[in-house]
């Protein structure tokens, strides 16, 4: 398993990340914040002949 923290201005940045890397998307988790200038998420992703069960 891979974790990713992205960090990104508007949704729709983050959209296109998502569409491009959902085959492999295991969890999605977005961190609301007020007053800051980037926004974040945190992408788990699955690497190639990993199972989608977590232990």
């Amino acid at each position: 398993m891979v974790k990713i923290k992205v960090s990104y201005q508007n949704a729709q940045e983050l959209d296109r990340l998502i569409q491009i890397l959902e085959p492999y998307i295991l969890s999605l988790k977005m961190v609301k914040q007020k007053d800051e200038r980037y926004l974040k998420a945190y992408i788990k992703l699955k690497l190639k002949g990993e199972s989608n069960n977590e232990i």
